[in-house]
């Protein structure tokens, strides 16, 4: 096993587009034009909110179980499904990338991110969670 390898994401690199917030924001397909600048500005005012972190590490300890699409890395299951379970079938090795903003993002309510917010009319930086519905991870030796 690999040491971890850790990272750090400049928001700016992330090339965000400002119109893939529209369902969060109520609009069914694509948010109106004026809408959209405020949404640019709001991200370029808390750029500096983003403290982007990640790693990863390469797993050489693998088991497949094609019974419930798992792939067992180290003493995680994580159940992938049916079709990235057969890509990655005949691995020996491989690679698992997590990253976090969630500490400095809730911290943006109470620093200078947030009085800027307030100086374009904004009272409250509404935080967002990801949700993956199709991927489960398990750890057989946490309690249920």
């Amino acid at each position: 096993m690999n040491e971890l390898t850790a990272l750090n994401i400049p928001y700016r690199e992330l090339a965000v587009d400002p119109q893939a917030a529209a369902p969060m924001l109520g609009y069914a397909d694509k948010m109106p034009e004026d809408i959209v600048e405020i949404v640019r500005e709001v991200m370029d005012e808390t750029t500096d909110c983003y403290d982007i972190r990640g790693g990863y590490r390469i797993f050489d300890r693998l088991m497949f179980n094609k019974d419930d699409y798992s792939v067992c890395v180290e003493d995680m299951t994580f159940h992938v499904g049916k079709i990235i379970y057969h890509q990655l079938k005949h691995s020996s090795r491989i690679a698992l990338f997590v990253c976090t903003a969630d500490g400095a993002i809730h911290g943006c309510q109470t620093n200078d991110c947030h009085a800027r917010l307030s100086a374009i009319g904004f009272r409250r930086l509404p935080c967002f969670r990801l949700h993956v519905p199709n991927y489960r991870v398990s750890n057989p030796k946490l309690p249920t």
